[in-house]
């Protein structure tokens, strides 16, 4: 509950509203499955540095399951707010999986 009640003012203070998507835990995805990771860590991966990082703020990385953990909740404050990705979008079914694989517990 503190972790929805977080999300709601983050996404109050980002100008996104105060809803989530709504999920279904019955079966979250797994961190390998969620693929929206993959777009992410174009600039979002540890082993970016400087420039190579699009301006991504360093330590905000999607690579690794511990980092992605740590980044859930803004994760899906920015991608369900529209402010991720910056260029392009996301096919619904990976913001899905995102969403579901965050609000869910992230399970490795």
């Amino acid at each position: 509950m503190v972790m929805i009640t977080v999300l709601i003012l983050i996404m109050q203070a980002c100008g996104g509203g105060d809803e989530l998507p709504t999920v279904d835990c019955t079966d979250p995805p797994s961190f390998a499955e969620v693929s929206a990771f993959s777009a992410c860590t174009i600039c979002h991966a540890s082993t970016l540095q400087g420039t190579n990082r699009a301006g991504a703020p360093s330590g905000v990385d999607y690579d690794t399951y511990e980092s992605a953990v740590s980044g859930a909740d803004r994760a899906v404050v920015r991608v369900y707010a529209g402010t991720m990705p910056p260029v392009g979008s996301l096919a619904e079914k990976d913001k899905g999986d995102l969403y579901v694989w965050a609000l869910c517990g992230t399970p490795p």
